[in-house]
């Protein structure tokens, strides 16, 4: 014979943590992003696939102050990858609002804060391991760097990405669908090309090189460049296009979560 126990009285029961279910869904949503062939294939095959054609060649071995070519190569393309990893990932979160998956998870006991966190803190770990991965394969194909220098370079490339995780945000929220991924595909290849993180932006002619200097990855890969070239012919305009494109990206980004709320 079933018995059926009576619910609890609400004035006695206790609301659940804001954080509630953040460590499962971290690691499922890990777990799932690392095992797509899509994330593996473009932010780290074709980043290596470029590296190894180009840094790890006879020229990669040109020195540098505090390395070689090759290091230099291996620094930009590590970037290049981490912001399509973390763009892509913080894409999903406007998709997903725009669907109304995120009214539904606030009904969960899983919480809104814990979810919107979860995703965030995963796209910052994917950026991590795909950047840590193409320094490993770097490391081990000629790439040299003075030791404080792999350090420095991969945090401030990390640092760096809050820059390519607002622009996921605000390409997603625009778009509004699967199509964002696309476009942000597209569009960083594009962006990576305009900052330097491909060709290097003295190889260009005058226009691109003026032009390069107000696109949003241009002052991240200016800054990541810095240890390994001690800082040489580095402008403090890098410092305030990273500042202005936050500052574009998150009032962009209020805007548009006001726009998709409002009824």
């Amino acid at each position: 014979m079933t018995t059926i126990t009576a619910a609890r009285p609400l004035s006695e029961r206790t609301p659940t943590s804001p954080m509630y279910g953040f460590r499962p869904i971290v690691l499922k949503q890990l777990v799932i992003a690392m095992t797509n062939p899509w994330t593996v294939i473009f932010t780290i095959g074709l980043p290596t696939m470029i590296y190894l054609i180009f840094g790890a060649s006879g020229v990669g071995e040109q020195e540098l102050p505090h390395g070689n070519l090759a290091g230099l190569i291996l620094i930009s393309l590590g970037q290049y990858a981490a912001v399509m990893a973390i763009a892509m990932l913080t894409a999903e979160i406007a998709i997903e609002r725009v669907k109304g998956w995120t009214r539904t998870v606030a009904l969960t006991p899983l919480g809104m804060r814990a979810y919107m966190f979860s995703k965030v803190t995963v796209s910052v770990l994917v950026g991590i391991l795909v950047l840590s991965v193409i320094f490993a394969i770097g490391h081990f194909t000629g790439a040299a760097m003075a030791g404080p220098v792999w350090l420095q370079s991969f945090l401030l490339i990390v640092a760096l990405s809050v820059v390519p995780a607002l622009l996921g945000l605000v390409v997603a929220a625009i778009v509004g669908g699967e199509q964002a991924y696309g476009i942000i595909g597209g569009g960083s290849a594009v962006l990576g090309f305009l900052s330097g993180m491909f060709v290097p932006l003295d190889q260009l002619n005058s226009f691109f090189q003026t032009f390069a200097k107000f696109t949003p990855l241009w002052g991240m890969n200016q800054i990541a460049l810095g240890p390994i070239t001690g800082w040489e012919g580095f402008e403090t305009l890098a410092i305030v296009n990273i500042a202005a494109w936050i500052a574009i990206l998150i009032g962009s980004a209020v805007l548009l979560s006001k726009k998709l709320t409002s009824r």
